[in-house]
């Protein structure tokens, strides 16, 4: 069972294919890294990776999510 605290697993992808989070591809914004580590845990291999909380911002639309690299040019998204 999933404490009420862990972060939703969005989805993964290579380096730069496009990956939508509420509608927006995260490859076509700038991310700020908001200086947070969050513990995840890879769907398919059960590893547990730290990845960092981002947040993209442009015309009204801030979106935070959580991101990291599952292996090399593979990248897993969360929502916190």
């Amino acid at each position: 069972m999933r404490s009420n605290n862990a972060p939703v697993f969005i989805g993964a992808c290579h380096d730069g294919e496009r990956l939508d989070i509420d509608g927006n591809n995260v490859w076509e914004y700038d991310w700020k890294d908001l200086g947070e580590n969050v513990e995840v845990r890879d769907p398919n291999h059960n590893q547990i990776h730290i990845f960092s909380m981002y947040l993209i911002s442009k015309s009204g639309i801030e979106i935070r999510f959580i991101a990291g690299e599952f292996s090399n040019g593979v990248w897993g998204f969360f929502k916190p």
